[in-house]
């Protein structure tokens, strides 16, 4: 009886010892979890410190533009233009009974003088002074010089004057496309050949349309092209096919 009591006594102590040892053991796992925690907090709070700095460092750090990214706009408005251009065409001339005839020689049997001729026209140069007061339209005045006399109607060198406008698209880009329509007169007179004489060497209202693009390399030089037609009406129905190759000065 005794050796039982004691017995029990001791199973009750060791069964304690064993509960004891198994909470001790638990305990660093939580003190592992806590500290982890603790850690991971931690972190977060520097990443939360860090981002608002890199955030700010981002925007205050300037865009950089890279060479030829810088404005290409080159605006005409409030500018003088002078252009200088060299023109090519090809003419077809209808005549009247009294307009000089368009071959040469011309053919004694009067049956075979063409009242409907086509040939290449005399190289020409033309000069123009405008002024853009908005950046679409810029208004000039032009003059247009042969640079030899037509041998085909026995005329002298062309001379004619005119004025127009310049319509443009794109107008604020480097790189535009225009219209222009213009009206002029045709000064020039006959060559003195005897075999037109009697025929009329009138003075022409000419009318002008011509389109093309034109690129400006900087705000005050630009280089065009343009395609169209002149036609005048009082000498013969005459008509230039022409095309123009030119550079433009602007400024202020």
């Amino acid at each position: 009886m005794q050796f039982r009591l004691h017995w029990g006594w001791f199973s009750l102590v060791l069964a304690l010892v064993l509960v004891g040892a198994r909470s001790h053991a638990a305990e660093p796992s939580d003190d592992a979890t806590t500290a982890d925690d603790s850690s991971n907090d931690s972190d977060k709070t520097d990443d939360a410190k860090e981002k608002p700095a890199e955030e700010t460092s981002s925007e205050a750090k300037p865009v950089e533009n890279k060479p030829g990214e810088q404005d290409r706009s080159f605006p005409h408005a409030g500018q003088f233009s002078l252009r200088a251009a060299f023109i090519g065409a090809y003419r077809i001339v209808s005549r009247y009974d009294t307009s000089p005839y368009c071959q040469n020689p011309v053919p004694a049997n009067v049956q075979d003088r063409h009242k409907v001729c086509g040939f290449g026209a005399p190289p020409a140069i033309e000069l123009a002074l405008g002024f853009a007061p908005i950046n679409a339209i810029e208004p000039f005045a032009w003059a247009r010089f042969g640079l030899a006399g037509e041998s085909s109607t026995n005329t002298q060198p062309l001379v004619a004057l005119g004025f127009g406008a310049r319509l443009y698209t794109l107008n604020d880009s480097a790189f535009k496309f225009f219209l222009q329509p213009a009206i002029g007169w045709e000064l020039e007179k006959g060559a003195g050949n005897p075999s037109w004489a009697g025929k009329e060497y009138k003075q022409d209202f000419l009318m002008q349309l011509l389109a093309g693009p034109q690129y400006d390399f900087s705000p005050g030089v630009g280089a065009y092209a343009a395609v169209g037609v002149t036609t005048g009406i009082l000498r013969a129905i005459q008509t230039w096919m022409e095309l123009d190759i030119g550079v433009q000065a602007r400024f202020p």
